[in-house]
């Protein structure tokens, strides 16, 4: 025993974990797990706990039958030496706790059928117990393999529960596996249904950002927060509770990791027009605005995506421009990150469509609009699928696309067609390819680029955007009588009469006035040969 507590005492150094391996102490600790003595087995576990920090004790461990007999600690339940078999749970739930970081050591404990005795033992009213127990369901709760096992035993209540001891740690590692969990939908409906989000309020209201030691809390509370707010029955208690007025201070957090859930939280909870409103009113529109001059990418993106939802409201529109929201998202586009593009320009879009005079504001940004066709040469996927839906807004403004027209955007959207890409990408790529055909001789342009040979083919496809986007752009181009001929050599009059019968209304149009036009003009064909037959007649 005296050997074992000095061994646990230097273990917490570093160094002193290889020598114990190398010396054969986790061989030795493993026998030792079977000794008489209660108090031993207890301090063999301990030890054992401080040296699998490593990755070669962790393998060690398994290899020499470790977890199984810290399998039988952890499964131990209360007998009338209540004392003794505590003291055996405790130990082998902390030794597992640190061993579960492992993943092929989680799937040695599920061999051994654990998370039913983990779910059994949240139940136990002894904090420093559960911190090691929801510990190990927080390592499970990783992998999706064990997210149904987490739910099926009805662990879930019994955590949302342990918020109520009011730990912090406890707190921080049952925040952890709802962060971790809550990418099962049905998991996120448990919380909400255990009300789960009103005890997270309560432990922010009880934090503050000028505490460090509560940082770790308030991180992995907003953590969850923000992926509970997945789901949209979370979201709408969100106002009721107030938990947004509670975030928006966070965002001047010093704390990436705090500042990266808030802003994750916010791109949710904007989702729903009337907390938009209460959003700004609390001053978190200024605040999101301030982090446009963030130097992280990974900030500048949610910013840009929050900015998105904030746009689409007509009463904040103005408050972005006045604060140079617009600008700064055009010069976004120039980031050396692509992902940064990308976002930048999806935030640009309901800015275009909700400002007064749209098309004058575009203009007035120097180099704005090249830009815009510089970056129709990017070789990423998000930025061009981006760009586009950006310039399908911006050429409704006459001078614009004429000022796009000379850039030669015709031709760079045709090339786009023809490289590999995503469904989103097609549908915004179609879209601005109708926008343009709106001016000059831009239809022809994109008839003699063989653009009508791939909106044929999107018409194939079975995503309903791309339809809707191609039979438009289709309708644009039989505007003109050579594309006309084009697409019936391609043999698009059958997939569009299937499209007349859809619901969408904008779509049975544009697919309907195409057919129109070509049966038009093959009426016009046929009437001219019959008049040519006639005349030799």
């Amino acid at each position: 025993m005296a050997s074992l507590k000095i061994l646990i005492a230097i273990s917490r150094y570093q160094p002193i974990w290889q020598c114990i391996i190398n010396f054969g102490g986790v061989e030795i600790l493993i026998e030792l797990l079977n000794n008489i003595s209660v108090p031993i087995r207890c301090l063999a576990a301990e030890c054992l706990g401080a040296v699998a920090k490593t990755a070669k004790a962790r393998s060690l461990i398994r290899q020499k039958n470790g977890i199984f007999k810290l399998h039988q600690y952890a499964i131990t339940t209360p007998n009338k030496q209540w004392k003794r078999s505590i003291a055996l749970a405790k130990s082998g739930a902390i030794v597992l706790s640190v061993l579960s970081n492992s993943r092929r050591t989680r799937k040695a404990m599920q061999l051994c059928n654990i998370l039913p005795y983990l779910s059994r033992h949240l139940k136990s009213t002894d904090v420093v117990f559960l911190q090691s127990v929801v510990k190990i369901i927080g390592e499970f709760a990783k992998e999706q393999l064990y997210r149904s096992s987490i739910l099926s035993e009805n662990m879930i209540p019994l955590l949302v529960h342990a918020l109520n001891y009011n730990d912090g740690l406890l707190s921080e590692r049952v925040c952890k596996v709802f962060y971790r969990a809550s990418e099962d939908e049905r998991i996120r409906h448990e919380v909400f249904k255990e009300k789960g989000l009103v005890l997270m309020k309560k432990i922010l209201d009880n934090c503050s950002l000028d505490d460090n030691t509560l940082l770790p809390i308030i991180k992995s509370v907003t953590g969850a927060i923000s992926k509970l707010l997945l789901s949209p029955e979370n979201v709408k208690v969100v106002s009721k509770l107030g938990i947004s007025e509670i975030l928006i201070p966070m965002m001047k957090s010093k704390s990436i990791k705090i500042l990266l859930n808030v802003l994750n939280a916010f791109i949710e909870i904007l989702k729903v027009p009337a907390n938009r409103l209460e959003f700004s009113k609390n001053r978190g529109l200024h605040a999101l605005l301030s982090l446009q001059s963030n130097t992280i990418p990974l900030v500048l993106i949610l910013v840009n995506y929050a900015l998105a939802q904030c746009a689409e409201e007509p009463s904040l529109i103005n408050i972005i421009i006045e604060n140079d929201g617009v600008r700064l998202l055009w010069s976004l586009l120039t980031h050396p990150n692509d992902e940064v593009k990308a976002s930048a320009a999806v935030a640009i879009c309901p800015c275009i469509k909700t400002a007064q005079d749209s098309g004058y504001m575009v203009r007035s940004l120097v180099s704005g609009l090249e830009i815009l066709v510089k970056l129709l040469k990017s070789n990423n996927v998000n930025v061009l699928a981006s760009v586009c839906a950006t310039i399908a807004n911006v050429v409704q403004d006459e001078e614009n696309i004429g000022i796009l027209t000379e850039f030669k955007v015709c031709y760079l959207l045709s090339k786009i067609l023809c490289a590999p890409n995503t469904n989103t990408l097609q549908a915004n790529l179609s879209q601005a390819i109708a926008q343009c055909c709106r001016f000059g001789n831009n239809r022809e342009v994109f008839g003699k680029e063989d653009v009508v040979v791939h909106l044929v083919r999107y018409l194939d496809t079975d995503d309903y955007r791309i339809h809707k986007a191609a039979a438009q752009a289709l309708y644009q181009l039989s505007l003109d009588p050579d594309n006309i001929i084009r697409m019936h050599a391609e043999g698009c009059v059958k997939p569009l009469l299937k499209l007349i019968g859809s619901s969408d209304e904008e779509l049975q149009e544009a697919a309907s006035q195409c057919v129109s036009n070509i049966r038009n003009l093959a009426f016009a064909n046929s009437m001219a040969k019959n008049a040519k037959t006639t005349n030799k007649n």
